[in-house]
C-alpha cells in the first residue's frame, strides 16, 4: 500500500519535472 503511494506520487513528480524543465529550458533560449 505504502510503495503503492509513493510510486503514484513519483510518477507525478516525475511528468512535473519534466513539463518544468521543458519550460525553464524554452525560457532560457
Amino acid at each position: 500500500m505504502r510503495n503503492e503511494r509513493i510510486t503514484g506520487g513519483n510518477r507525478r513528480l516525475a511528468q512535473w519535472r519534466v513539463t518544468w524543465l521543458i519550460e525553464h529550458s524554452t525560457s532560457h533560449q
